[in-house]
């Protein structure tokens, strides 16, 4: 009887761990949900945190990062006013590339990913 009441006080307590669990799953808030990128967006996450630049005095020229997905291509999108100096630029632009050409093929994703670029020169009036 005594083994009974000790399965059953088991089982019980297990069920309402269940069910305190799984109200508690729902009450998630939106900023904490699980969110998992493409390998894509990933690269493109990755390269704009450590490769990109802001329009500045210095360089005149910014670059940023941005997934294309249906062409599998990562875009580096380069705007410059005329002041910049071009070879500086041309390469940060290179040294970028093969930095993502490195980390391809380290990770297997040479056959399918494209890289492009966007390179413009800005308005100067508009910095």
């Amino acid at each position: 009887m005594l083994k009974l009441r000790l399965v059953a006080t088991i089982t019980l307590a297990f069920l309402i761990g269940a069910l305190a669990g799984k109200a508690q799953r729902g009450a998630i808030p939106e900023g904490t949900k699980p969110f998992v990128p493409s390998r894509l967006e990933w690269l493109a996450l990755d390269m704009e945190s450590r490769f990109r630049s802001e329009f500045s005095s210095r360089d005149g020229f910014s670059i940023d990062f941005v997934a294309i997905g249906a062409d599998n291509t990562l875009l580096v999108y380069v705007r410059y006013l005329p002041r910049a100096e071009r070879e500086i630029m041309n390469m940060r632009i290179e040294t970028i590339k093969k930095v993502i050409a490195i980390e391809s093929k380290q990770r297997g994703w040479s056959s399918w990913l494209r890289v492009k670029e966007d390179v413009m020169m800005e308005d100067p009036s508009a910095k």
